[in-house]
C-alpha cells in the first residue's frame, strides 16, 4: 500500500490505518482446523502435536492448544491434508484456559500454507 503524499493529520491518520485494518481482516479466514506441529520447544526436545489453527491467512495463523513451551522467532513445521509448511514463532502466550499455549506463526517463504482450499 503506497503512503499518501502530505503532512498525516490525526483525521486522516485513522483513515488510513482503518483501511490497513479492514483490508487485513478480510484476507483471514474465520475457520479451525486440526493440524500437526513440528519443533523444539524452550528446552530443546523435540514437539510433535496436534494443535489447532485459527485466523488462517495466506501468510500465517493463530496456533492454539500447544502443551509445550515454544519460542519467538523459533522455526517450525505444520502440517495439514498432506501440506507442509516451514513456519517462524511471532508470539507466544499462555490463555490461561482449554486454549492452552497460544502462538501466531507466519510464513518463512514463498510456499503453499497448508491451509489452503483445494
Amino acid at each position: 500500500m503506497a503512503l499518501p503524499c502530505g503532512p498525516l493529520r490525526p483525521k486522516r491518520l485513522r483513515r488510513i490505518l482503518s483501511g490497513v485494518v479492514h483490508s487485513f481482516r478480510l484476507t483471514r479466514r474465520d475457520e479451525r482446523i486440526v493440524v500437526t506441529l513440528n519443533g523444539r520447544d524452550n528446552t530443546g526436545q523435540f514437539v510433535t502435536q496436534e494443535v489447532v489453527a485459527g485466523s488462517l491467512s495466506t501468510s500465517g495463523a493463530l496456533l492454539s492448544g500447544i502443551s509445550r513451551e515454544m519460542r519467538p522467532g523459533d522455526l517450525i513445521w505444520v502440517e495439514h491434508a498432506g501440506t507442509k509448511a516451514h513456519l517462524k514463532i511471532v508470539w507466544v502466550r499462555d490463555s490461561e484456559s482449554h486454549h492452552l499455549i497460544q502462538a501466531a506463526v507466519h510464513l518463512v517463504k514463498q510456499e503453499r500454507y497448508p491451509w489452503a482450499k483445494s
